[in-house]
């Protein structure tokens, strides 16, 4: 019952009615105190209303429910990255790729905290692990390219923007 309540939750979250998605969720609740996918179904909505601290909180419960939850690990690295703690964040999608090496998402955001704190070498190996997955993934193309460009090799920067514009035109 937990488990549809939620997913009524988040069918009513993408059609853009979060009183509803919150009612669906603190049901959710009700039947299953500590379900993690609801507890973050709450923390997704107190970040969209920038209750940060909140937020944060219903994602520690949902991880202390679930601590092998991916969606649960990205929430709360995507959380911090936001609140600018790059150390928690890194820390957070690295949970994740230790739960799931093959998880795409997480290696492209620890790429990009990588870059933008000048470890270009760290970068390029979780793209390049990332392209090993899943090597026409444009995301991953498209970090490789970020990854050449600033280790300053125009040539490769600018093959790999050509084929993400060949894979999504638009």
């Amino acid at each position: 019952q937990a488990e549809v309540l939620t997913l009524r939750g988040f069918a009513a979250l993408g059609l853009k009615k979060a009183g509803e998605g919150r009612a669906s969720f603190e049901q959710a609740l009700t039947q299953q105190p500590e379900f993690s996918e609801a507890l973050l179904g709450l923390a997704s909505l107190a970040a969209g209303a920038k209750k940060m601290d909140e937020a944060g909180s219903l994602i520690e419960r949902a991880i202390a429910s679930a601590p092998k939850s991916v969606e649960a690990w990205m929430m709360k690295g995507d959380l911090l990255r936001i609140k600018n703690d790059v150390p928690g964040a890194m820390a957070a999608y690295q949970k994740v790729m230790e739960i799931k090496p093959d998880n795409i998402p997480s290696r492209l955001h620890l790429s990009s905290l990588l870059l933008a704190g000048g470890k270009v070498d760290d970068a390029r190996a979780q793209v390049a692990q990332a392209r090993k997955i899943a090597p026409n993934n444009v995301l991953a193309v498209h970090m490789q390219g970020l990854v050449d460009y600033q280790a300053r090799n125009y040539t490769a920067a600018r093959e790999s923007v050509q084929k993400v514009l060949k894979a999504a035109p638009d």
